[in-house]
């Protein structure tokens, strides 16, 4: 193999190198101008990509935004119904206490003294009854 530094490349028969390298620029221009055109059809692709990316991140924040909403909706409600049910609670408490009072109450009425009655009062009641019927 044998380089040739700094000589000029033999010339093909016929050929002219100034219409070559116009030629040869032609060709290069050629190339720019489609490598120009793709990459303008690119930047468009890339500037509706990110266009529908920036919409579906806004639709994207909106959603979270309004679940957060709901959230907050929900836990203000679910604080009203357990205020709620602590008031049920609280009440029936109440309601029991007040039942086992009225009970307490029916059973000392029940059991005064002054209520009962002796085995003797009882003989001597219906010796009473018996004899007015005679």
């Amino acid at each position: 193999m044998d380089f040739d530094f700094g000589k000029k490349p033999a010339q093909a028969p016929g050929k002219d190198p100034i219409t070559e390298n116009f030629k040869e620029l032609a060709n290069i221009e050629k190339r720019l101008a489609g490598l120009e055109q793709a990459q303008e059809r690119l930047d468009l692709e890339l500037d509706d990509k990110e266009k529908v990316i920036s919409q579906d991140l806004e639709e994207f924040k909106n959603q979270i935004e309004a679940q957060t909403k709901n959230i907050q909706e929900m836990k203000a409600d679910l604080r009203e119904f357990i205020k709620t049910v602590m008031l049920f609670v609280k009440e029936l408490q109440k309601t029991a206490k007040n039942e086992e009072l009225e009970r307490l109450q029916q059973m000392l009425e029940e059991w005064t003294p002054e209520n009962w009655v002796t085995r003797n009062e009882i003989i001597r009641m219906t010796e009473r009854i018996l004899q007015e019927e005679k």
